[in-house]
């Protein structure tokens, strides 16, 4: 599993007092965007990240995770040091190779043939420092009410 807190950071900072980062996806076709979770914050004890209740594009696609028997595969409980995050690489999500490739991403191959289509979401790496910058707003917010 990959490692958040020692991935290298396209961009990091700290937003609410919360830590956030973007980096390159582990095949370098799109950009992520990921925020810490402090220890003593209210969701820390959270162990699933479906459980984590914050509006981010797509969804949460990273975080903690319990042990899942998936078709008779167990797959064994994730801790994620805190962090949770987003990606960009849903359906219809698109991304400029020429962007990609300026941080060292890989465009997935069809990606240079194609222009993104009138119902995709076109990403920038703004796009995403933005999102991740909203989510550690989030969890920010989530201590004020609970305090």
């Amino acid at each position: 599993m990959m490692s958040v807190a020692t991935a290298e950071a396209l961009e990091a900072g700290t937003e609410a007092g919360v830590e956030w980062k973007v980096l390159l996806s582990p095949l370098g076709n799109c950009i992520n965007g990921y925020a810490r979770i402090p220890a003593g914050h209210p969701w820390a004890g959270i162990r699933d990240y479906d459980d984590i209740p914050v509006a981010v594009p797509g969804g949460l696609t990273f975080g903690p995770e319990p042990e899942r028997n998936l078709f008779g595969r167990v797959y064994p409980a994730r801790d994620s040091e805190g962090w949770i995050g987003f990606d960009t690489a849903h359906a219809f999500d698109w991304w400029s190779p020429l962007e990609l490739t300026s941080v060292g991403g890989a465009p997935l191959p069809l990606s240079t043939l194609n222009s993104p289509e009138p119902y995709s979401v076109v990403w920038t790496r703004e796009d995403v420092v933005d999102a991740a910058r909203g989510l550690a707003r989030q969890i920010a917010a989530a201590t004020a009410v609970t305090a």
